[in-house]
């Protein structure tokens, strides 16, 4: 008999519903099945009887999933039983239960033979001799192989799902329950709102959807008019979001429901309120209309009632129009000034008139920052005025004045207050008004009292020289508050002379003084004292100078001021200190210092000696110049600025400068003389000099000019050197090149140094150019191979003319491209069509500007 296998695989579309949430499931084979042919044979004993394994595994990785490990029903074994569903023995089979599983797949595979023979669990299709079934054994054998693959997950959960597997003649029924390990979540929605009576809710939204969900799964918005809880099914409404009617008059509750084989879920419950009339307040009133600007005040309405979703809404400045402030039957409010309020009821549905309450506000006044007197010191009863600074005085209030302490003894009313003080005392002010007292102001107010008069005054020394010095004391006087001493001559109060309880004077005759003590209270009564002077020269007063600050080798006259002389006195000088280095006698004398110092003159012989000097400083004015000697120049050398003089800021003179710059070639060969003359800020000037040595070069050269086409540098300067060499030419240009040739070079006067390793010159000069050829920076190559850079010749005259002509010309002489009458081009290399093959042409390009010419060179093409 021909042995079938039949492999049943169950593909489903799996849309990942779910498939990433862990599950619990069971599975259980309730019915097994054979059809073998009943009438294939007989044996000894007649026995047709069908025998069967199965085995299951998934396709699970977590929990307690079966994975690769086959799970066996063991032997299954029944008689007579052919072509028809059959359980008994230990059919049904229920398999160990999974729990946390990802699996989605279940595998099954079967085994199956009619058992002709004595063992039933046993395969015997040859049995022996000895057999009681010998030449009839077990036939219609189908081995062990897959039975088919069931993709349960795409089957509803919480339910027995029935499923045939089959391996050939052989079929087993298996039933499979699954559920998620997570509990069902209906989801949540959105959309609950306040409508007006008969108006048009906005759709519902979904938040979050049914999770974990599964294809089999549907949705059934239901509703609950009046929201009394009781909600049925709205006809059609299966979708995730749902559009309410049009037209609501009353509340209304939906909420959407997720049909499942493993139950019925709720979402959220959404409320459609619909607004209820509202009625206007009659009136608004406060809990206190007047109020200070600290304080705070509730405003609230009367009578009205709010329908469903309506407010108050207190405004101010306006009803409605103005700042919104607040909402609810009653609010509180801290005005800083006079406010009139509003409030009406508001909603989607409804905007009523407005009521209002106006609150007084009663300014606080702010505390004075000080008080400002007419004098802060006064004599015993002496009137003076206090006045507050600062703070601020609300309508209404008062500046109260105290003594002793804020809110002490009265003293006055106002901004400014006048008081006679017969002690000292402090003075309070402050703002007091209905809101409160401000902070006080303070102020010290001292009295003075009366100094007393000195009871004598003494002298240090008397009957002295014209000129010496001798100090007053006072004596026995006692000075009050601010009060000083103050001494007079002529008469008490007449000239002062001085301050303090001491005096020193220096009288040239004899003289009385005087001192009281003066103050804010007034003055005393003056005690006096004789100084007599005897007869004797005076000292003079000061030195007068006919020059000072002049440059060394001035000169000056030294006069006497002041001062006079006795019978056998004279005026005698001295230079350094007084009675120093003697220098002359009488009443002038004439210097020529040669440097700065201090003169002194003074009265000497008489009845009373030398007088005090009189000095006077003269100050000469001294510069300097230093040049730093030059080093031996060898050769000529191009002009350079002379450097070395001190201080800087000097000028250079001698044979070959100008403006400080030495030009070698005029000085020529041999030792030249340099000045160098400073002078400073005040103008004194002095010259110092040195010597700079120029021996011949060892270096010698020529030049000459050359005019040749632009490719070849156009106008070009040759330097052909000659001589001792050391090192490396060098070639420096009045135009700061160093090169040679000099190429290009524009129509002018040119000069050039020549260099080498010992530091020896030649200069060239007085190389005149006459002649101008510009050239113009043409690239000599490009790449025409198509790869999209340089792939062509680009020439842009346009700011220098226009190309009457231009010309390639190959090695051979042959005319390869040409173009006239354009300011630019772009040549790409070809000629007649052909790309030209790689190597050097030659331009011929004609620019009608004649500074520019003809221009001529290479051009390279490469590929």
């Amino acid at each position: 008999m021909n042995k079938l296998f039949l492999t049943i695989l169950l593909n489903f579309v799996l849309l990942n519903y779910g498939f990433s949430q862990s599950i619990n499931y069971q599975v259980r084979i309730i019915e097994l099945r054979a059809r073998a042919d009943n009438n294939d044979g007989g044996g000894l004993a007649g026995a047709q009887d069908p025998t069967w394994f199965v085995w299951i595994n998934d396709n699970g990785t977590t929990g307690t999933s079966y994975g690769t490990t086959w799970q066996a029903t063991g032997c299954v074994n029944t008689t007579n039983q052919y072509d028809v569903w059959w359980s008994g023995g230990i059919i049904p089979y229920n398999f160990t239960n999974v729990t946390n599983s990802d699996a989605t797949t279940l595998n099954t595979e079967i085994e199956g033979w009619e058992e002709d023979c004595s063992n039933p669990c046993q395969y015997e299709p040859n049995p022996s001799i000895f057999s009681s079934c010998v030449g009839n054994g077990d036939d219609n054998r189908n081995a062990r192989a897959a039975a088919g693959s069931i993709n349960f997950r795409n089957d509803p959960p919480c339910q027995w799902n029935s499923y045939i597997v089959t391996n050939g003649r052989y079929d087993a029924k298996i039933e499979i329950n699954w559920e998620f390990v997570t509990p069902i979540n209906a989801g949540t929605v959105a959309g609950s709102q306040t409508i007006c009576g008969g108006g048009d809710p906005a759709a519902f939204t979904s938040s979050a959807l049914t999770s974990p969900t599964h294809p089999s799964f549907t949705y059934q918005w239901q509703i609950d008019p009046g929201c009394t809880g009781s909600f049925v099914d709205i006809t059609g409404a299966i979708a995730a979001t749902y559009d309410p009617q049009v037209g609501l008059l009353q509340n209304t509750c939906y909420r959407r429901a997720t049909l499942t084989s493993c139950g019925t879920f709720y979402s959220n419950t959404l409320t459609i309120t619909v607004e209820s009339p509202s009625v206007d307040p009659s009136g608004a009133n406060a809990s206190n209309n007047t109020i200070c600007s600290s304080q705070s005040t509730t405003l609230s309405v009367s009578g009205g009632t709010l329908g469903a979703g309506a407010q108050y809404v207190w405004y101010q400045g306006g009803c409605g129009s103005g700042t919104s402030v607040g909402t609810g039957a009653s609010i509180t409010v801290n005005p800083t000034t006079s406010t009139q309020y509003f409030a009406r009821i508001e909603s989607s549905c409804y905007q009523g008139a407005c009521v209002s309450a106006s609150i007084t506000v009663n300014q606080s006044s702010t505390s004075p920052t000080a008080i400002i007197p007419s004098t802060t010191q006064v004599c015993p009863g002496q009137n003076m005025t206090l006045s507050v600074q600062g703070g601020n005085l609300a309508a209404g209030n008062t500046w109260q004045w105290y003594s002793n302490s804020c809110g002490g003894t009265p003293v006055g009313t106002g901004s400014i207050i006048s008081i006679n003080p017969t002690t000292t005392a402090t003075y309070f002010v402050r703002a007091e008004g209905p809101c409160g007292n401000t902070n006080c102001a303070s102020l010290l107010v001292t009295v003075g009292a009366s100094s007393t008069i000195p009871t004598s005054l003494s002298v240090s020394a008397n009957n002295i020289c014209p000129g010496i010095t001798t100090q007053l004391s006072q004596n026995g006087g006692v000075l009050q508050n601010s009060d000083i001493w103050v001494w007079y001559t002529g008469a008490c109060g007449a000239v002062p002379v001085g301050v303090g309880p001491t005096l020193e004077v220096s009288p040239t005759s004899t003289t009385t003084y005087f001192v009281r003590a003066v103050g804010d209270c007034g003055a005393s009564l003056c005690q006096s004292v004789t100084v007599n002077v005897q007869s004797g020269s005076i000292a003079p007063e000061s030195i007068s100078a006919t020059a000072n600050n002049f440059c060394k080798g001035g000169s000056t006259t030294l006069n006497v001021q002041g001062g006079s002389l006795v019978n056998g006195a004279s005026w005698s000088w001295y230079e350094s200190t007084c009675g120093g280095t003697p220098i002359g006698n009488g009443n002038s004398i004439t210097l020529t210092p040669t440097s700065s110092n201090s003169y002194f003159v003074r009265a000497e012989g008489g009845t009373c000696g030398n007088t005090n000097c009189a000095n006077v400083f003269i100050n000469v004015l001294e510069s300097y110049a230093y040049m730093v000697p030059f080093d031996t120049l060898c050769g000529l050398k191009p002009p350079f600025q002379l450097t070395g003089g001190l201080p800087a800021g000097g000028v250079y003179s001698g044979t070959g400068v100008n403006n400080g710059v030495f030009t070698s070639t005029q000085a020529g060969y041999g030792t030249t003389k340099i000045y160098y003359t400073a002078t400073n800020d005040n103008g004194c000037s002095v010259t110092d000099s040195t010597s700079l040595t120029i021996v011949p070069s060892s270096v010698i050269g020529t030049a000459d000019v050359k005019v040749q086409e632009c490719a070849d540098g156009g106008v070009s300067i040759v330097v052909y050197p000659s001589g001792s060499l050391t090192g490396d030419y060098t070639f420096t240009w009045n135009t700061n090149e160093i090169a040679n040739p000099l190429k290009n070079v524009p129509a002018g006067n040119y000069s050039v140094t020549i260099g080498d390793g010992s530091g020896c010159t030649f200069v060239i000069d007085n190389l005149v150019v006459d002649e101008t050829i510009l050239c113009l920076n043409i690239a000599n190559t490009f790449s025409p191979n198509g790869d999209a850079y340089n792939d062509t010749w680009n020439v842009d005259v346009t700011n220098f003319g226009q190309i009457t002509s231009v010309k390639v010309f190959s090695k051979w002489g042959q005319i390869v491209w040409e173009e006239q009458n354009l300011s630019s081009f772009n040549w790409n290399g070809e000629y007649k069509g052909d790309p030209l093959p790689a190597g050097t042409y030659y331009y011929v390009m004609e620019i009608d500007n004649p500074d520019y010419g003809k221009q001529t060179g290479p051009i390279t093409i490469i590929r």
